[in-house]
């Protein structure tokens, strides 16, 4: 009868631990959620409110980008899949070509996925759809129309939210093909958020 009792005692004191698990876990994404919307609401009047210094801004990070990207080897990355002295010399040669920008992350994000220099994350190519899911939300559904807009992710490590400038790149026929995008780093977000 005492082995029953005690039996019941730690299934009861399991259940309340799962309990405060869920509870913590709601109270969390509750958080989370308010914390993102209070970032967009303050970044949407930022996006009013400075539009000329931010299209100056982001131009001028457009620019390095285009500077320093090369196609070939971009291409030549994404095709190869061996970690040989040939791939590892090209994608430190590509990695160390953006550490005069900075920046930790710019690219271009199009209908095939998205092409980004992050030195800090090492992440280079396209079909990187798992690392930033919510940048491809941008493509099939563009109801932005401003031509300079914004994306909040969560930061992968810390949990806390870091900010991409983007900017819609229009082929000669004006057709929009996708965005340039360009990761803020903290202290000049700073200097945007002074409105």
């Amino acid at each position: 009868m005492k082995i029953k009792r005690n039996k019941y005692h730690f299934l009861f004191i399991v259940f309340i631990f799962i309990m405060l698990l869920v509870v913590s876990s709601v109270n969390a994404i509750i958080k989370y959620n308010e914390q993102k919307r209070n970032v967009y609401s303050k970044m949407d009047i930022i996006l009013e409110n400075k539009s000329q210094e931010i299209e100056k801004f982001i131009t001028k990070q457009e620019k390095f980008f285009w500077q320093a990207y090369n196609q070939n080897l971009f291409i030549k990355l994404l095709e190869t899949n061996k970690q040989d002295l040939e791939y590892n010399r090209t994608l430190n040669e590509t990695i160390n070509y953006f550490e005069k920008f900075p920046t930790t992350s710019m690219g271009v994000i199009d209908s095939k996925g998205i092409i980004v220099a992050d030195k800090e994350r090492w992440l280079i190519g396209y079909d990187t759809t798992e690392s930033y899911p919510e940048s491809i939300m941008y493509l099939k559904e563009d109801f932005y129309e401003k031509k300079n807009t914004y994306m909040i992710l969560p930061h992968p490590d810390s949990g806390i939210f870091y900010l991409l400038i983007m900017k819609k790149i229009f082929n000669k026929n004006g057709e929009f093909l996708g965005y340039f995008s360009y990761r803020v780093p903290d202290e000049e977000i700073k200097k945007i958020a002074e409105y």
